[in-house]
């Protein structure tokens, strides 16, 4: 069975050729796949994991897509369910000089608000090791349902919980809304990511540190705030450590967040649990990730660039020669 199962949206991305002014005044667009945990699921696919999709896509040629890309990247996607008469979500998305990915999208009524959690799904989550979700999941009925009953039973079934929240503001019916529902699911999470922006929206301005203290005393093991560029800040057993991001030549960060969380999730998986994993380990486990993240943003689309461990492991590397220091990743 699966080790990694991502639970969410599924998705195409129709991204707007160049970088327009705005959406509106895009002409050309390329088809991608997306829908952050399908992302995530897609990168822990090609990183070698052992993982499964749960979402769902309509009983359309864009539903077909969906499924037949994830499967070729080794996403096991038995469990990705055909809805009737609810079509596969569309998301346009346009870059802006940054390489920086806008979105706008329609969330009400597409198919991945319509995946049920049947006993199938139960009896997979009961063999897995990781439940990875994001906060899209919890926002519409009868999804939000479904997710608390898939999110409960894992965290029954002792499964290591993972969420990403991924906020995307305008499908929430308020700020407060989005705040109130995400919050309420932090308590779930021993692996949590947040992007900056999204920490401070939670947060109101509050010290990192003490907030990921909470957090830890909640249950939380491993907390990480990524900043782009940047680089990521991660609080594990008690302190906060700053990793650098990788310098390259970036032409989409679409689903950078995705492949990072991935990176995460495949080092981890590989330990008994969460607790056994030194802070130097965590050091290393961290820095893969941002690896992975960096290597995904070097074509468009979102699965696009995704490497494989062999390919992160061999720019880890690399980068290591440039220092001059010695190598301390193995395949």
């Amino acid at each position: 069975m699966s080790k990694i199962l991502c639970f969410g949206e599924i998705l195409v991305d129709l991204t707007a050729r160049g970088t327009p002014p705005s959406l509106g005044e895009a002409r050309v667009f390329e088809k991608f796949s997306g829908g952050a945990p399908a992302n995530t699921a897609s990168a822990l696919g090609r990183l070698g994991s052992e993982v499964a999709m749960l979402g769902a896509v309509g009983k359309d040629p864009f539903g077909d897509f969906l499924k037949k890309e994830l499967g070729a990247l080794g996403v096991t996607v038995d469990f990705v369910q055909r809805v009737k008469d609810k079509p596969t979500a569309v998301v346009f998305v346009a870059l802006d000089p940054h390489k920086v990915p806008h979105f706008h999208s329609f969330g009400q009524g597409v198919a991945y608000n319509y995946f049920r959690v049947d006993r199938k799904v139960l009896g997979l989550i009961a063999q897995s090791k990781i439940f990875h979700f994001s906060s899209i999941s919890l926002i519409e009925a009868p999804y939000r349902e479904e997710a608390w009953k898939a999110l409960t039973a894992a965290r029954k079934a002792g499964l290591w919980i993972s969420f990403d929240p991924n906020i995307r503001l305008h499908l929430f019916k308020t700020d407060r809304h989005a705040k109130k529902i995400i919050l309420e699911a932090l308590p779930y999470a021993h692996i949590l990511k947040l992007g900056e922006e999204e920490f401070h929206f939670l947060f109101d301005g509050q010290k990192p540190e003490k907030v990921c203290e909470r957090l830890e005393r909640s249950g939380a093991k491993l907390i990480l705030i990524t900043r782009g560029e940047k680089g990521a800040r991660f609080f594990f057993k008690g302190g906060m450590e700053r990793v650098d991001a990788f310098a390259v030549k970036a032409v989409d960060t679409t689903g950078a967040g995705d492949a990072y969380m991935a990176g995460i999730l495949n080092r981890v998986a590989e330990f008994e649990s969460l607790e056994n994993i030194s802070r130097e380990e965590m050091r290393e486990l961290v820095r893969f990730a941002s690896a992975v993240a960096a290597l995904s943003t070097t074509k468009r689309g979102a699965v696009s660039a995704l490497p494989t461990a062999r390919q992160v492991l061999n720019f880890l590397n690399a980068q290591d020669r440039k220092k001059g220091g010695k190598t301390s990743c193995r395949g």
